[in-house]
């Protein structure tokens, strides 16, 4: 009799424990990374040889890159920005398609050697990188970003312009085809992110401007 009531007592409390509900772990709160201050850039300067207006606060790397000084992303002038999403391809296209609506033509991609042959030709690099926001139990988070940088043909560097913040030389111009730093200037300081760089395929772009007769389109094709 002692042993059924003890078996008894076991298989309740067995099934007790299996239907009772276990409460799931709380998920971690993101740690947030955020740019540091540090004493001083790694492969960039100041550049002083840009226009006083605009203010630099009004316009990004690409509105710099491509002289349109405005903060946008490639694709705006047909309304087709281009979204974290989208890949490198996509980028490219509608760099393309702008420099074309701002009446630019021999677009075509160049090695990183390439230079412009003469005042109406330009020459911009951009690529795509990680920019990390957050950790969390799951690893990293964030998002897809550009950047762009201008080959500044008088004065043989290369110019790139973080955001809405001061514009910036290379120190060298054999940095561009290296990672490209997270880093800018701003209030009297300089920032790095501790982790993210522009890493993805670099992309050189040559263009020229038009300065031919315009030639009017034919009556009847």
């Amino acid at each position: 009799m002692k042993k059924s009531i003890i078996f008894l007592l076991l298989v309740a409390s067995i099934s007790f424990s299996l239907g009772a509900k276990v409460s799931a772990l709380e998920p971690s709160q993101p740690t947030y990374i955020y740019p540091e201050v540090v004493d001083g850039p790694l492969k960039s300067s100041l550049f002083n040889k840009v226009p006083l207006f605009p203010s630099y606060t009004d316009y990004n790397c690409y509105g710099y890159a491509i002289g349109t000084y405005v903060d946008e992303s490639p694709g705006y002038l047909s309304n087709d920005p281009w979204y974290a999403g989208d890949s490198l391809s996509g980028l490219i296209l509608r760099v393309e398609n702008d420099l074309e609506d701002l009446g630019y033509y021999n677009i075509r991609q160049v090695n990183s050697s390439y230079r412009p042959t003469d005042d109406s030709e330009h020459l911009i690099a951009f690529r795509i990188g990680y920019i990390v926001d957050y950790e969390d139990e799951l690893g990293y988070g964030g998002y897809y970003d550009f950047h762009f940088m201008v080959y500044q043909d008088n004065w043989n560097v290369w110019a790139h312009k973080p955001g809405h913040t001061k514009v910036l030389v290379l120190q060298n111009n054999l940095f561009v085809t290296d990672s490209w730093e997270l880093e800018y200037y701003k209030n009297g300081l300089w920032y790095r992110h501790p982790i993210s760089k522009y890493n993805g395929t670099i992309v050189f772009l040559a263009y020229e401007e038009y300065s031919g007769p315009i030639v009017p389109p034919p009556l009847f094709e």
